[in-house]
């Protein structure tokens, strides 16, 4: 897999996120940035369950597209994705068809 970070909200829609995949997403006028597995997605607004700390998952972040400065799939969320897979904790949320 590659590491990617895509800017430019104006694309966001043309980002390929994948279901219960870790992402890092960057939002105009905050400090702090939201991480969590995506789970669905519609024309305007991007569901993820959120990710409270390092390891643990807590609720869900709907996030209007246009707000979205930039994405991020890099080697921390992979590393991140692949302890909370050996630790099967994945397998305690269901996608959002």
């Amino acid at each position: 897999m590659e590491n990617f970070k895509k800017h430019n909200t104006n694309n966001v829609n043309h980002i390929e996120m994948k279901t219960k995949h870790l992402y890092t997403i960057s939002l105009k006028k905050w400090s702090e940035k939201k991480q969590g597995f995506f789970l669905s997605e519609n024309q305007d607004w991007i569901l993820i369950k959120s990710l409270f700390s390092d390891y643990i998952m807590d609720g869900e972040t709907i996030i209007n597209k246009v707000y979205i400065d930039s994405i991020e799939r890099g080697n921390d969320e992979k590393f991140i994705e692949a302890v909370l897979i050996a630790n099967n904790k994945l397998n305690t949320y269901k996608v959002i068809p």
